[in-house]
């Protein structure tokens, strides 16, 4: 079984990360770009060290009618958004992006208490994460274009460490070149106005899903994802995320975990099947210590291709109901029935 260690009061010293595995708490001081990844004397400049660096913040909000996702993700050639709504009765995809410079926006460094943008006229993201006082207060103003509606929302995902323990995970791609991630799944409250549409959400009911990523990329890269969350019977929060990407020893590193009621059951590594180049099929997933056994059967799907020289992205994610088996480390077995959820294949270069 694996266990949760201490989180290190930095996450870098001397050059070079501290300790890889799935941490107690969020780090403090998360000084990643102090880590060389090409030399432990840190004979790399730290420009080349922060235009290595991929970072970016993405938000999932379930509610029973619609599913709102939104991310800001910083390459450092350039800016990327998008922002999407999921009308889960009509089974309509209403989606808003923007692409510019590595001007437009700002990633926070911890998340104590820092502040994430996206700014570009008509198209405005900002996301305070405040762990201090147990809450990201997120704020979207999109204007309408083209036939899209004007989205705005106002949200504060409600994330006590105390009360919902966090997936905080470091994971070696290779020799001190590390995957930070910290991801969450808790309660949102706030107002989202889609057009005509104004939904309320209410935190005993609505979840929203987290993922915060900093990490040094090689040139050319991949992964497959899956996420989702639900209800029980009993009011408690159940989700998962799995992902399968660059690292080896991925019985060991990942970022794959499982939550029941704000508490985290780490996994083994996960194994995806799914038709590529058909993201609408069906996708079946696992975990090599059989806590995890899950499908998904998309009813939508948010894909594009940029190519931009020294940029590449070949990027489909599928969305829909989740079905299929939970364990917890007690052994306490979860059956989950139509958990709303994403599942992702990205290839990219940059």
């Amino acid at each position: 079984m694996q266990e949760l260690i201490e989180t290190p009061s930095r996450f870098a010293e001397n050059n070079r990360v501290v300790s890889y595995g799935k941490f107690a708490q969020p780090f403090r001081e998360l000084n990643i770009l102090d880590v060389d990844f090409r030399d432990k004397r840190g004979k790399t400049p730290r420009w080349m060290r922060d235009l290595r660096l991929k970072e970016w913040q993405h938000f999932g909000i379930i509610h029973p009618e619609y599913y709102l996702g939104f991310v800001a993700f910083d390459s450092k050639y350039m800016s990327t958004s998008f922002c999407y709504i999921f009308d889960r009765r009509q089974k309509k995809v209403f989606e808003h992006h923007k692409e510019t410079g590595p001007w437009a926006m700002t990633v926070s460094r911890e998340l104590w208490d820092g502040w994430t943008y996206f700014k570009q006229p008509g198209y405005n993201i900002e996301m305070h994460s405040w762990l201090e006082k147990g809450r990201h207060d997120l704020t979207v103003r999109i204007k309408a274009k083209r036939g899209l509606p004007a989205l705005e929302a106002d949200l504060s995902v409600l994330e006590d460490v105390n009360l919902y323990q966090p997936l905080v995970s470091v994971s070696p791609i290779a020799a001190n070149r590390p995957l930070y991630t910290h991801k969450a799944a808790c309660p949102v409250e706030g107002v989202v106005r889609f057009g005509d549409i104004t939904y309320q959400l209410d935190p005993q009911r609505d979840i929203s899903l987290m993922d915060v990523q900093k990490t040094f990329y090689p040139y050319r890269s991949w992964w497959k994802w899956a996420t989702f969350a639900g209800r029980d019977a009993q009011g408690r929060i159940i989700a998962l995320n799995i992902c399968d990407n660059l690292i080896e020893d991925d019985d060991i590193y990942n970022e794959n975990c499982l939550w029941v009621d704000g508490k985290l059951t780490p996994l083994t590594a996960a194994e995806f099947s799914f038709e590529e180049g058909n993201a609408l099929a069906p996708w079946h997933m696992h975990t090599t210590d059989s806590k995890v056994d899950v499908e998904l059967r998309p009813e939508g799907e948010r894909a594009d291709k940029i190519n931009a020289g020294v940029l590449m992205s070949d990027f489909h994610q599928a969305f829909g109901p989740f079905s299929g088996k939970l364990i917890e480390n007690s052994g306490a077995e979860h059956e989950v029935t139509d958990y709303f959820g994403l599942a992702e294949h990205h290839l990219f270069k940059t």
